[in-house]
């Protein structure tokens, strides 16, 4: 049917006095090579429309999907170069400043290089309304030049009132002619309020020098001048997009591992005796070796025994690792993202890393260890008790709370169901609701609002009611070495 189809719209295709004019026994030859021309311009057009279809189709899948099917994000990305059209305008007719032999008819110019506002380099030298500019940028942390860093971040963070840009733009004159800059700011001070002092000067250098930069700067050059001066003739400008980082941490993790490993004294002993009678052998010199390796030597003596007693390392037989995280590129990040990095654990080096993350593995304890476990005392539990003993061989307890030491213990004990083989300490501790969090916060003060009143209401206090009630109000602690006398005297008759 289909190349029925194909041969009737072939044929209506085919002019139909161009049809008549064909002998008749040519016909059908004619016709079959009309139609099997117009057949491959058909498939043709089917080819590329269906190429298009797949092209399309693969690139949507190629934008959102990668690895295992996760979507890729759209990245915000800043162009590294690019042009802009100069516009200037005249900020203040008169701003002297003799320290760079700027004389005051010279004014105060902004100049903006597309639609953002820029700060000149070089008093003195020259741009024209309508100049190309081309930029480049850079990231504000690693800039050569971080004095013009720190002052354009300084205006980005500030007012951005006409002083802030007058006094910005004479910082930034002192750093391209390499002048005093707290001189060039005091002077152009004065341009702005004639009351302005070398000490308000001081201040607003000091600001700059301890501003933190972030971002993207855009530094731009002449490409074309309107008025056809030479290109180095004119100024150089900047800006600073502080709106997002120049580049995000990028880190990776590692793990060291570390193995225990304890020296062991091992003793060994021969007995020579004689092989025909079997009586013992005084004065017989043995060799000693471990894998191999010679040791050392022992003479038997009446009783025919030689000993030997030598160190050996004996490792645990079990790996304990720690893992750890790193930037590489901590140098390139702004002083934010380091404070944040460093709160999310990560190190600002590998060997930091590595150290830290071999620390913690040596640290670690082996299961069924022997323990003295220390947690403090919430509503009569022990955080972490139920846990530990499940895991290690705990030897003692220690049970930090409010109440004084070496009290409640019976309580603390039929709480925890601690069996009576292991002894429990109870220990006077610090308490403070400002270093609380989250529910463990809102627990302890209503505890304080509820117990509190009450014991504050109540006219017979025991010594040890006063002293739980004046740690309620007051918040003072009673961490001591004392408290630990019981517990240092346990462990030494244990040992």
């Amino acid at each position: 049917m289909i190349r029925d189809i194909l041969r009737t719209d072939t044929k209506k295709k085919i002019k139909k006095q161009q049809w008549e004019s064909i002998p008749t026994a040519d016909k059908s030859y004619d016709y079959m090579k009309e139609e099997e021309k117009f057949m491959k311009h058909k498939m043709m057009k089917a080819f590329k429309r269906s190429s298009a279809m797949i092209l399309s189709l693969f690139t949507a899948c190629s934008s959102t999907l990668t690895g295992l099917g996760s979507i890729v994000p759209t990245a915000d990305v800043k162009a590294s170069s690019g042009t802009a059209t100069v516009k200037m305008s005249k900020e203040r007719n008169s701003f002297k400043i003799s320290e760079l032999n700027r004389p005051m008819s010279e004014g105060l110019w902004k100049i903006s290089a597309g639609s953002h506002q820029t700060f000149c380099l070089d008093s003195g030298k020259s741009m024209c309304n309508g100049d190309t500019v081309e930029y480049k940028t850079a990231n504000a942390v690693t800039y050569k030049d971080q004095s013009i860093a720190k002052a354009l971040t300084y205006y980005e963070n500030s007012s951005k009132n006409n002083k802030a840009f007058a006094l910005t733009q004479a910082y930034i004159w002192a750093c391209g002619k390499g002048k005093s800059k707290q001189t060039v700011v005091y002077q152009a001070g004065k341009n702005l309020d004639s009351g302005y002092s070398t000490s308000d000067a001081k201040k607003f250098c000091k600001k700059i020098n301890d501003s933190y930069p972030e971002g993207t700067i855009y530094y731009y050059n002449v490409k074309k001048c309107v008025k056809g001066k030479k290109h180095n003739s004119h100024q150089k400008l900047y800006r600073l997009d502080a709106s997002s980082p120049y580049e995000p941490p990028k880190h990776k993790s590692l793990k060291e591992s570390y193995q225990d490993t304890k020296p062991k004294e091992i003793q060994v002993s021969v007995k020579k005796r004689d092989a025909d009678t079997g009586t013992t052998l005084a004065g017989a010199t043995f060799l000693f070796y471990c894998d191999n390796v010679y040791m050392g030597k022992a003479t038997t003596n009446d009783e025919g025994v030689a000993s030997f007693t030598y160190s050996r390392i004996i490792n645990s037989g079990k790996l304990y690792s720690g893992n750890k995280t790193y930037v590489t590129n901590w140098k390139s990040l702004s002083h934010d993202q380091q404070a944040k990095a460093t709160k999310n654990g990560w190190y600002d080096s590998e060997a930091k890393a590595k150290k830290a993350a071999l620390k913690e593995a040596k640290k670690k304890v082996p299961a069924h260890s022997e323990i003295i476990y220390l947690g403090w005392i919430m509503a009569g539990g022990i955080k972490g008790y139920k846990d530990m003993v499940k895991k290690y061989n705990v030897r003692a307890v220690c049970a930090v709370g409010m109440s004084r030491t070496g009290t409640q213990t019976e309580e603390v004990r039929a709480k925890n169901f601690i069996p009576k083989s292991i002894p429990l300490f109870t220990l006077q501790g610090n308490f403070d609701l400002e270093k609380l969090h989250g529910v463990y916060k809102m627990a302890m003060n209503m505890m304080v609002k509820t117990a509190g009143k009450s014991l504050a209401e109540k006219t017979d206090r025991t010594p040890e009611e006063d002293d739980l009630l004046e740690m309620m109000t007051n918040g003072k602690g009673r961490v001591c070495l004392e408290n630990l006398n019981a517990v240092i005297e346990w462990y030494h008759n244990e040992r």
